[in-house]
């Protein structure tokens, strides 16, 4: 029987196989060419991907650094808010007093003395930008690296439009001052003294590492911030608060200067907030004490109140670690002779407040929230300037008169004693001669009344403008005289009540410009160098 290929048959079985392994030879190479695209064109996608992701780098980058340009272009604009009398001052500062007073009256305290005047220029000039500032009692918050001061000051911003800069690595590089109000802005002041405004979230950005992405100190461009944000008036009502840099932040090339600012502006205050973080140290350090000790203020002088914040407390177990803590706090407190207002332990995250020694955070805050008296600080510290000016030209005629008094009673007794006789012509001459030279010597360039006056004239002068300014931006200029030594109001021009003299006895007598308790016999005042 004849072979014949059938569909079914053995032929077609073979044509078929034929035909699968061409089609599936074909598909394949397809599939191959097409996995070949497609790996060509994810390769492609990962190379756009990356040059995306430089672009968007770099446009980042881009937009920080006109940020940047922006900002610092705005401080370096800024010109000096215009006020006449803060240039009346400093005029009278380097030229009346540092040029030409100083160079007659050489004063024991020159240097101080023109500290003193700088600091009251800087706070005309702080309260000239930042008018608000004149009625606020002003307070400071310091302590070490991390101890939470930003965080503890959030707490008691009411909102998120404004927060200062908070982190686990050194955050405050650039001293703010913080107020109370019902607005939310942040002002630079720059090294003119110029004003200008920060953005908000530009502001909340502002730290160590912010500062690195400049080529220069950005501090020594914008030297301080005003920040302005809601807070409870029933604590920050007359309140203005110092947030300050860490004075140990480590790691940072500004170490020092960081510690440097946190002492000027610390000085600036009427009392201090201490933090401490107990995440890091568990109580208060060795180098915090050193610190205080250092300034020799807060905790040592009775008008500057030191008051300790123990922060992060959510961090400790139990609330007998905590007392434990306070109780550890207390006692190095104690052993350093440093007074504390209070202590508190402090849940800054929840504004919690978790145990306290004495006063608790809340009632310190309540206690100084009163309004300040600025002109009274302001004319206080020009006073301590001129005080002892008076004072020195009092003692060195004093001193004059006393040697000139001695010098002729050694002559006296040469004439009773020696051998010189009055009945010798040549003798008595150059005797005579000898003893003007020596009165000449002793006889002061000036007499003591035309000292005073000169002095008088230049406080005036300092006195006057200090008086216009505080006049121009409209705040209260009378000082109310009270009692130096239980400070009850007075109203006859005394510096001392009839009580408190009382109890001194009729031993004693008081200087009538200062107040200061004389020996009844003392013509005058160790003080200040008036006549009493």
């Amino acid at each position: 029987m004849p072979f014949r290929a059938g569909k079914n048959g053995v032929m077609g079985n073979f044509l078929g196989a034929i035909k699968d392994n061409f089609l599936n030879g074909f598909a394949s190479k397809k599939v191959r060419l097409l996995e070949e695209t497609l790996q060509t064109v994810e390769e492609a996608l990962r190379v756009m991907e990356n040059e995306r992701d430089t672009l968007i780098r770099e446009n980042e980058e881009h937009r920080e650094k006109i940020r940047n340009f922006d900002l610092v272009s705005e401080a370096l604009k800024a010109k000096p808010v215009e006020n006449k009398f803060v240039r009346d001052f400093y005029f009278l500062k380097e030229n009346d007093y540092k040029k030409d007073f100083c160079d007659i009256e050489k004063g024991s305290n020159d240097a101080e003395n023109l500290r003193r005047l700088d600091n009251i220029h800087k706070e005309m000039e702080l309260i000239a930008n930042c008018p608000q500032l004149h009625s606020k009692n002003i307070g400071a918050v310091g302590g070490g690296f991390s101890s939470g001061k930003s965080s503890f000051l959030n707490s008691f911003i009411t909102g998120a439009k404004v927060k200062l800069a908070e982190g686990i690595n050194p955050v405050t590089v650039i001293p703010s001052y913080v107020l109370c109000d019902d607005d939310s802005k942040v002002h630079g002041v720059s090294f003119r003294g110029g004003l200008f405004e920060i953005d908000l979230d530009l502001y909340k950005e502002i730290s160590h590492e912010f500062m690195k992405s400049f080529d220069f100190d950005l501090k020594e461009v914008i030297i301080y911030t005003t920040v302005l944000a809601p807070m409870e008036r029933k604590y920050f009502g007359n309140l203005c608060i110092i947030d300050t840099p860490g004075y140990n932040s480590p790691g940072s090339a500004d170490k020092r200067q960081d510690r440097e600012t946190a002492q000027e502006y610390i000085q600036k205050a009427n009392f201090l907030i201490w933090t401490i973080g107990l995440d890091s140290e568990g109580t208060i350090s060795r180098g915090d004490i050193d610190f205080l000790n250092e300034m020799n203020l807060f905790g040592l002088n009775p008008e500057k109140q030191l008051y300790i914040v123990a922060n992060k407390a959510q961090l400790i177990a139990t609330k007998d670690d905590i007392e434990s803590i306070l109780d550890s706090i207390e006692g190095t407190l104690d052993d350093y002779d440093l007074e504390y207002a209070g202590i508190s332990a402090y849940n800054s995250l929840k504004s919690e407040l978790l145990a306290s020694r004495k006063n608790n955070i809340f009632e310190f805050l309540e206690s100084q929230n009163r309004p300040s008296k600025k002109y009274a600080e302001l004319k206080g510290m020009l006073d301590d300037v001129f005080r002892g000016y008076f004072r020195e030209a009092h003692e060195d005629n004093t001193r004059m008169e006393e040697k000139r008094k001695e010098v002729w009673n050694l002559i006296k007794d040469a004439f009773a004693y020696g051998k010189i006789s009055m009945d010798d012509d040549e003798g008595s001459v150059k005797l005579e001669e000898g003893l003007n030279k020596l009165l000449h010597y002793f006889q002061p360039k000036e007499q003591k009344e035309e000292r005073r006056k000169r002095i008088e004239i230049l406080r005036d002068k300092f006195l006057d403008c200090l008086n216009d300014f505080c006049d121009e931006l409209g705040f209260d200029c009378t000082v109310e005289t009270i009692c130096q030594y239980c400070g009850s109001p007075l109203k006859d021009g005394k510096k001392v009540c009839p009580k408190c003299a009382a109890k001194f006895g009729p031993g004693v007598k008081f200087c009538p410009t200062c107040g200061k308790k004389l020996e009844a016999k003392a013509k005058f005042c160790t003080e200040c160098g008036s006549d009493v």
